[in-house]
């Protein structure tokens, strides 16, 4: 990890935050997808999903087989991240690029493990099946998705 990887896990974060807030502020919080429901929430919330993806993506591979369980486990409960959740990634995600600066600066002292410990923070806030996924694989699956037809 470094920093530029860090600041770029933060706009991810901010981008999520985002798309989170449109999909509360649209369908609320508890908000659980049926067959009735628009195609645009849906829609939403696998961009939501993709999302969190993109900032599993840039953590390191060791985090991301173990994240941390710092968090509530949302994902027991609702659907979709929340609001509060986004908000503590940014925090955490900035938390993330400070230890990473202050590595840059002082890189003989122990801020590796600050920069560990953040990270395991980031992915136990993700859903665990963006931590999880194995990412050639949801690409092929991305691809093929593409390819076919809509109805």
């Amino acid at each position: 990890m470094d920093t530029q990887t860090a600041i770029t896990i933060s706009h991810r974060v901010s981008e999520l935050t985002q798309l989170v807030t449109g999909y509360q502020a649209q369908y609320g919080r508890y908000y659980k997808i049926s067959a009735d429901t628009p195609l645009t929430a849906v829609a939403l919330q696998q961009a939501i999903f993709n999302k969190q993806v993109e900032v599993a993506e840039l953590l390191d591979s060791d985090v991301r087989t173990k994240p941390g369980k710092r968090w509530l486990e949302w994902w027991r409960w609702q659907e979709t991240l929340d609001i509060a959740t986004c908000s503590e990634l940014a925090r955490e995600s900035n938390h993330l690029i400070a230890c990473c600066a202050y590595h840059d600066a002082q890189p003989e002292g122990q801020s590796s493990f600050a920069i560990h410990a953040s990270q395991v923070t980031i992915a136990g806030m993700l859903h665990p099946d963006v931590c999880c996924t194995d990412f050639d694989l949801l690409e092929e699956i991305e691809r093929v998705h593409e390819q076919m037809p809509d109805y």
